[in-house]
């Protein structure tokens, strides 16, 4: 598949068979991707629904190893890995009501190997198209609220996220 600008986007999650993968999965094909087809950044749709190594584990502890082992597979790719994770709970008691790090699903555990955290947020039954990319952290640079605006919005939706 090519986006508009004309670069590639690869899909190793095709089938169900493809589901469930561990970091060691992701990185062997990244690994060839990156030698075959030049590949220059890796999405993780779900970090929850990864498998860990050890499923004997605590689900944090799973959720711990597992950030730490896509911190060290994007070091060692020297590629930028972007997960997106559930969130879960009420929002931050915020006038807002936006979302933040105590929603985030396994966050004391992802959070201190992540380098950016964010969150996309818009109002309920908002059809304008405006939204808001909140950086909650950013290890090497500065926090805080970016508005956005999609254009023509008809309803941004995919894997579960609705703008």
């Amino acid at each position: 598949m090519q986006n508009s600008s004309g670069n590639r986007v690869y899909n190793a999650w095709r089938s169900s068979l493809t589901l469930r993968r561990t970091v060691s999965d992701i990185k062997a094909i990244a690994q060839h991707w990156q030698q075959e087809r030049d590949l220059k950044l890796i999405i993780i749709s779900d970090i929850g629904l990864m498998t860990p190594d050890n499923s004997e584990d605590t689900r944090q502890k799973q959720f711990a190893k597992i950030a730490q082992q896509l911190k060290s597979m994007a070091v060692e790719l020297r590629m930028p890995v972007f997960c997106l994770a559930e969130l879960f709970g009420q929002t931050d008691s915020n006038e807002k009501g936006c979302p933040g790090m105590s929603q985030l699903v396994g966050s004391r555990h992802i959070e201190p190997d992540a380098d950016v955290v964010m969150f996309i947020h818009r109002e309920e039954n908002d059809a304008t198209g405006k939204a808001e990319l909140i950086v909650a952290k950013q290890r090497n640079g500065v926090t805080g609220t970016i508005d956005l605006i999609f254009p023509d919005y008809a309803g941004i939706c995919g894997g579960g996220i609705c703008l």
